[in-house]
This record gives C-alpha cells, sequence and structure tokens, in this order.
C-alpha cells in the first residue's frame, strides 16, 4: 500500500487523526483483522509491516510509527467505505423487489 505525499498531508491533517491519536491501536488493529476477516499475516502485509511487528501491535507490546497509523487509518476508511457501499446496494436492491 504506497502512499503518496499528497494523502499523507491529507491522512495527517485529517479531523479522524484525532481520534485515532485517541485509540488503543491494539484494539483497532483486531477489530479491523477481525471486522475484515484477515488473518494477522494478511494485516501485515496490507500494511507493509513483518508479521512479528503486527502481532506486536495488536498485543498491545508496541505502538504504530505516524506513518503506519495513516496505513491503518487509511485502510480503516476504506473497509467503512466498502460497508457503506455495501449497505446502499443492499438497499437499492430491496426497494427493486419491493
Amino acid at each position: 500500500m504506497e502512499q503518496r505525499p499528497e494523502q499523507n498531508f491529507l491522512l495527517l491533517h485529517n479531523p479522524a487523526m484525532n481520534e485515532l491519536f485517541d485509540t488503543n491501536f491494539a484494539e483497532l488493529c483486531k477489530k479491523l483483522r477481525e471486522d475484515g476477516k484477515f488473518t494477522q499475516k494478511e494485516m501485515a502485509t496490507k500494511l507493509g509491516v513483518t508479521l512479528n511487528a503486527y502481532q506486536k501491535w495488536e498485543a498491545g507490546e508496541r505502538q504504530p510509527s505516524g506513518k503506519f497509523a495513516a496505513r491503518i487509518l487509511s485502510l480503516q476508511i476504506s473497509m467503512q467505505e466498502r460497508q457503506s457501499q455495501a449497505n446502499q446496494e443492499n438497499k437499492v436492491k430491496k426497494n427493486r423487489k419491493a
């Protein structure tokens, strides 16, 4: 997941980043992984880190650096957008059936 500098700027100056800094990264990582039905290895690959590093984040033994915190937020936003889009599509399908 390669971030362009302008994306990093937008992520770091996004009001949602304030929430991220108050977030328990261990809980967030685990929630994103479970919601996406990913393994720890798949999450590590998506975030561009080793499995060991990811496992330490999820266990609460370490905190990700700003670069990886931005990647986690980006993944969270992407997953929320996909879920929102899926919900909209389901709504349209239900309306067509009615």
